[in-house]
């Protein structure tokens, strides 16, 4: 159960980092 806990926060991690990407693109 912990493992796949911490599996699920590495994805959220991941994807609000190329949330970040995509704004960044978005002020050019």
């Amino acid at each position: 159960e912990e493992e796949e806990e911490e599996e699920e926060e590495e994805e959220e991690e991941e994807e609000e980092e190329e949330e970040e990407e995509l704004k960044e693109e978005a002020k050019q």
